[in-house]
């Protein structure tokens, strides 16, 4: 689900867009739909296979997981080629998509329970030869030990007084500058609440502008509203805002994120921004998808596959 989450936002905002006069816009979110499930079917599986296929080694397949993988696929492929030859789709056909999703996630589930898991062990790597590596990278290590190439004295064999060049680190600020205004928006809106990234500061600041992001997002959804009602709504937003900044300065630590009870909110505002800002990238993806065909003369639909 979460790795199909992009391709959902993607069609949603291509879909609503060509509905609203969106230039070419519907097309991409059919394009995306039909594309991305051939392009795994095919290039992913396909690259999966060379690569551990690599050397004549067969690669081995769980037979019941899979059969039971392209029986469901191909059932929601011919459910939706019986969409586009109707041309229509009712409420209770769009309900038995999603229930055929459910479905599927019953019978892995089941599988799961009745017998071992696809793939043997979940503690077995994934690659057969990820069991030779640690051995190979010991002896990687003591050949460049016995030649004096490492100094076997600091941890990892690495000098602790080998700095690491001037041009690394002048190309490490250039990088953190340009990655500055894609990465402070959403960590100034979404809380995050693990144990490695807590700070405090950071998660009263996200749950205090999260609201107003929230109304910027929906009023830029509502041509009609006037310029009073807009101002209504982001004061309404920003006194939102405020209260549960305050609540969280309140009932939070600096030290550590919240506990138990406490944490069932922050992990469920941190999921809904996460999705609201899936669907501003993916509506801005679009729209530089359409705009770009309308330069080159290219069709949407090609360019959403």
């Amino acid at each position: 689900l979460g790795n199909g989450a992009p391709d959902v936002f993607a069609s949603v905002v291509s879909f609503t867009s060509g509905t609203g006069g969106g230039g070419g816009a519907g097309e991409v979110g059919l394009s995306s739909v039909l594309g991305g499930a051939f392009f795994v079917s095919s290039v992913v599986v396909g690259v999966i296979s060379f690569s551990l296929g690599d050397g004549g080694h067969p690669v081995a397949i769980d037979k019941p997981c899979f059969v039971r993988d392209v029986f469901f696929l191909l059932a929601a492929l011919g459910s939706l080629l019986a969409v586009l030859v109707a041309g229509s789709i009712t409420v209770w056909g769009a309900v038995c998509f999603v229930s055929l999703y459910a479905v599927y996630v019953l019978a892995v589930s089941t599988t799961h329970c009745c017998r071992d898991p696809c793939g043997g062990d979940l503690d077995a790597p994934l690659l057969g030869a990820a069991e030779a590596q640690p051995a190979m990278a010991a002896a990687a290590k003591e050949d460049l030990e016995s030649r004096g190439d490492l100094d076997s004295s600091s941890p990892g064999g690495i000098s602790e007084t080998e700095a690491p060049p001037p041009d690394s680190c002048r190309h490490g600020w250039v990088l953190y500058l340009l990655a500055m205004p894609l990465y402070l928006p959403r960590r100034l809106t979404i809380p995050v609440v693990s144990e490695e990234r807590w700070s405090k500061p950071f998660a009263v600041a996200s749950v205090t502008l999260a609201p107003t992001l929230m109304v910027a997002l929906w009023s830029s959804h509502r041509e009609g509203m006037s310029p009073t009602g807009k101002l209504v709504l982001y004061l309404c937003g920003g006194v939102l805002g405020l209260v549960l900044g305050i609540a969280a300065g309140v009932t939070t630590q600096r030290a550590r994120p919240p506990k138990r009870l406490l944490l069932l909110p922050w992990l469920a505002a941190g999921f809904l921004m996460s999705v609201i800002w899936s669907y501003i990238t993916a509506q801005e993806l679009v729209a530089l998808l359409v705009a770009a065909g309308h330069i080159l003369g290219v069709s949407p639909s090609i360019l959403g596959l």
